[in-house]
């Protein structure tokens, strides 16, 4: 009884559910970015049998106003209102895996009950982007990704070579190479695995997404030849910071292959 006693005071943010799993027969587990960049997971008791309180507003990726309170043993959360839903999600398979990949690199590297205040209007703007089809899905999510990696912090400079430290841009072709992580000029030979050869407009891309304001990076444009390749390379680089597959971006390949 005492265990789920909550405070009085109930926060009411914006907050883009990220992924719902069951806890027991009807309570569930619910991961959300709140409208400060903050990962969190509260439960919602007795949600699937509730016909009101949380009535189709805990789809993945939907855009929900919140109500939660602080209880002993962490957040209650009481109701949820729906605010905005991607259709787009749920209909096309590349979009409907793009979505999965987001929600496991949310979970993946913010860190739970630390704000990162860009992450929810980087995130909101990427789902809109995505929902109005007037840019590739796969190039929206290089550039979340990219941008959600420099807020972390895990982004290279992409601006010297590690090795004579010479600037890149100077160069005509470069290299990254995940292990061991680095850029470097493509005139040094290389030991080690995972290497991509770019060209200079690749770092000046690379390089923009990291500096530009938010709102500015969806006016960036890529070779469309580049862009596949980019993305197995960003998403690859995921893969070796987490030290494991990302099981959604391979699901995501196998549906793009076909």
């Amino acid at each position: 009884m005492f265990a789920d006693a909550i405070k009085p005071a109930v926060e009411k943010p914006t907050a883009i559910i990220v992924a719902v799993k069951e806890l027991g027969e009807a309570d569930l587990l619910v991961f959300f970015l709140d409208q400060w960049g903050t990962l969190r997971r509260g439960v919602a008791k007795n949600a699937s049998k509730s016909k009101k309180r949380f009535l189709n507003c805990l789809e993945p990726l939907s855009v929900v106003s919140l109500s939660y309170s602080q209880g002993r043993t962490g957040l209650l959360l009481t109701e949820a209102q729906l605010q905005m839903s991607f259709q787009v999600f749920r209909e096309d398979p590349v979009v409907m895996g793009v979505g999965n990949l987001m929600e496991e690199l949310i979970i993946s590297f913010l860190p739970e009950n630390d704000p990162h205040e860009e992450s929810f209007s980087l995130t909101l703007q990427a789902l809109n982007h995505i929902s109005e089809r007037k840019l590739d899905p796969i190039f929206v999510t290089i550039l979340w990704i990219l941008r959600m990696m420099t807020l972390t912090g895990y982004t290279p400079l992409f601006d010297r070579c590690a090795i004579c430290g010479t600037d890149l841009d100077r160069k005509k072709r470069w290299v990254w190479q995940l292990e061991p992580l680095r850029c470097v000029c493509a005139d040094h030979y290389l030991t080690g695995s995972f290497k991509w050869e770019w060209d200079v407009e690749v770092l000046m891309f690379l390089q923009a997404v990291r500096t530009m304001p938010l709102d500015h990076i969806w006016r960036l444009r890529l070779s469309s030849v580049k862009l596949l390749v980019l993305f197995r390379n960003v998403c690859r680089w995921c893969e070796f910071v987490l030290q494991r597959e990302v099981k959604s971006y391979r699901w995501l390949e196998r549906v793009m292959a076909k």
